[in-house]
């Protein structure tokens, strides 16, 4: 409850301001013998008193308001600070509860933000998802590009070997309607079988014709080069397909065959083929 200082101080000071009027206002009596000689007020007999009786009046009414408007400020101070402390824990708890509404709101944004980051991650993934089936697919028309235009290894017979005159190609023979994963793993066997059986053969120098390193070679490099990268931004289940399709496996496998630079004739350009 608030207590009206003001007002008490202000109420008490008009009270003293009366009781000295009336006190000024009341009469004095000089008694010597009977009647009296006469009477005069108080206010008369102040006018009339030496300089330090109206000191020492003065000094007492003045006490008593000062002791008065001591009170009400001693009383309005201690309001104020009572009023200060209120307010600050008012504000206090204004901003525990901002507090509170911030670590809410961030929350609900770093989930929002999580759940944004999941979905650019998935559909990022499943385009490289796709990507990486549309280059295989490219990898395995290229690679059936070859049949009627690649050229041959021709072997002569050798009894150490156990073999007869034989020829060899790049790649293997497959089927159009062949699914892509069966596919390339003809290739990786096929290339792995005719790689020792090469080198065995160019050691007993055995090779009559080679063919020329031509331009698809590289792209077929540059194919698989881009499926090896495409893993590793795609999926989990992606990185899993392609491992299946033994990519790396065939890349490092066509990387030495083309560096033997014994099973080749020099560079020549060929056209695209579609």
């Amino acid at each position: 409850m608030k207590v009206p200082w003001l007002w008490i101080g202000g109420g008490l000071t008009l009270g003293i301001a009366c009781l000295a009027y009336w006190v000024a206002q009341s009469q004095i009596c000089v008694w010597s013998g009977s009647p009296p000689l006469g009477c005069i007020t108080r206010w008369d007999y102040f006018l009339q008193s030496p300089p330090n009786e109206i000191g020492d009046s003065l000094a007492g009414f003045a006490g008593a308001l000062a002791f008065v408007w001591l009170i009400s400020t001693v009383g309005l101070q201690s309001q104020e600070l009572a009023a200060q402390r209120l307010e600050l824990r008012e504000t206090r708890f204004e901003v525990g509860a901002q507090r509170v509404a911030n670590e809410k709101m961030a929350e609900a944004l770093s989930s929002q933000a999580s759940v944004e980051e999941r979905r650019l991650q998935y559909e990022t993934e499943a385009r490289y998802d796709l990507l990486a089936d549309e280059v295989a697919e490219m990898l395995r028309l290229l690679l059936l590009s070859f049949k009627g235009h690649e050229e041959e290894w021709h072997v002569k017979a050798n009894r150490a070997l156990g073999s007869g005159p034989a020829t060899w190609k790049f790649v293997s023979r497959g089927e159009a309607n062949t699914p892509t994963r069966v596919f390339l793993a003809q290739q990786v066997e096929h290339l792995s079988w005719i790689e020792t059986r090469l080198q065995a053969a160019s050691a007993r120098d055995l090779i009559q014709t080679k063919p020329h390193q031509e331009d698809r070679y590289d792209r077929l490099v540059a194919a698989l080069d881009r499926i090896i990268s495409i893993s590793e931004d795609g999926s989990e289940a992606c990185r899993e397909r392609i491992k299946g399709w033994q990519i790396e496996e065939y890349r490092r496998l066509v990387e030495r065959m083309m560096s033997n630079e014994k099973l080749w004739h020099t560079r020549m350009k060929t056209e695209v083929l579609q």
